[in-house]
């Protein structure tokens, strides 16, 4: 679609395509979990959409882009296809984009749902309790952004010679129960395709490394949807105190954190989620 500005925004659907609407705010770039829950939401009546951020695939890159910003243009492609509520699913680099939409938008949102979130990172001890890789990545995004958008573009490369390897690489840097889930042969080839989606714009996805690294420009306390927040405990890329944060701070927030498992140990109830954010 083309927005007033003259600015693109592409977007994905996935699942039903008349059923209700939830949009998903992923990772940098990644239409991962749209991938994941299609076939859930297909069988529940769910229609997913993943908006592009600014940058990644069709969507015109806008280097000045804030969480604000994006948050509008997702109410932009809910009046472009003639939607007044959705459900929002945040997961992961998408939190504080998620978040922002329920912030400025909460007549547009019927619920919003945090899994493996990311919570502002000066209220949870900065990169406290993330494995060094993702530790990492926060650090250049701040510091030196150039520096990791250039290892992105290595990732791309090795992602374009070698796919397989590529992904491989990637999920031995998961929690062991993460990767479990993640070789298994429903989850392995969505991820496997979805992989080349983490360093197709190495620029934006710096920038928004950066961004997360800064304060967020709205109080998350002023969120007035009912919201619902799931964390792993062992999960080394989404600690789990940025969970519990999030879930005191925002009003009426519900928080389940599994001991035993990370971000993709809830793939299996996908079902459930989508149909608790889901507008009725």
């Amino acid at each position: 679609m083309r927005q007033p500005d003259g600015r693109s925004l592409t977007w994905a659907q996935f699942g039903d395509p008349d059923g209700r609407p939830i949009v998903v705010t992923d990772g940098a770039g990644s239409r991962l979990q749209g991938r994941l829950a299609h076939a859930w939401a297909a069988d529940h009546g769910i229609r997913v959409l993943t908006p592009d951020r600014p940058g990644f695939f069709g969507s015109t890159d806008m280097p000045d882009a804030t969480f604000a910003s994006v948050a509008d243009d997702v109410t932009a492609l809910l009046d472009h296809l003639g939607l007044d509520r959705a459900g929002v699913f945040a997961l992961s680099g998408g939190t504080a984009f998620g978040c922002a939409v329920a912030a400025r938008h909460p007549d547009r949102v019927a619920a919003l749902g945090l899994l493996g979130p990311i919570a502002p990172l000066e209220e949870v001890g900065g990169r406290a309790g993330m494995d060094r890789a993702s530790a990492l990545a926060f650090l250049l995004g701040r510091h030196a952004p150039f520096a990791l958008s250039g290892m992105l573009r290595m990732i791309r490369w090795q992602t374009r010679r070698d796919l397989d390897r590529a992904a491989e690489q990637f999920t031995r840097m998961r929690p062991g129960p993460d990767q479990e889930v993640i070789r298994r042969p429903d989850a392995w080839p969505i991820l496997r395709t979805s992989f080349p989606d983490i360093s197709q714009s190495p620029t934006a996805a710096a920038r928004e490394f950066g961004l997360m690294t800064r304060p967020w420009g709205f109080d998350p306390a002023d969120i007035a949807v009912p919201t619902h927040v799931w964390a792993g405990g062992v999960d080394t890329v989404h600690p789990p105190h940025h969970a519990q944060w999030l879930a005191e701070t925002i009003p009426g927030a519900t928080l389940e954190v599994r001991d035993d498992t990370a971000i993709f140990g809830f793939l299996d109830d996908y079902p459930t989620i989508l149909d608790t954010l889901a507008p009725d």
